[in-house]
């Protein structure tokens, strides 16, 4: 990953963070997983563990899978999937 992401944060001291929950690569038709740990992307590109199967609580993430998303990563299964679909206006 690196500072181009989508989810990259900058926190007090200027350093470039992508919170670990964050879709991975992008929250959309193309996401085929949720980043493990907190990654510091200021100095460039860093390795980072990627989930690709289990159960998520998706309302605990940093910013909410979208539908597209949430049927792009078959192996991720999330346990409030009805509140999520709900947030979304129902699509899903």
């Amino acid at each position: 990953m690196d500072n181009t992401n989508y989810n990259v944060q900058t926190d007090d001291l200027g350093h470039k963070i992508i919170p670990a929950g964050t879709v991975y690569p992008t929250n959309d038709a193309k996401a085929i997983g949720v980043t493990y740990n907190e990654v510091d992307v200021t100095n460039g590109k860093q390795p980072v563990a990627v989930i690709q199967e289990g159960w998520v609580l998706g309302q605990r993430l940093p910013v909410a899978p979208s539908a597209d998303a949430i049927k792009a990563m078959t192996t991720i299964h999330f346990k409030d999937i009805d509140a999520l679909t709900a947030a979304q206006g129902g699509q899903g």
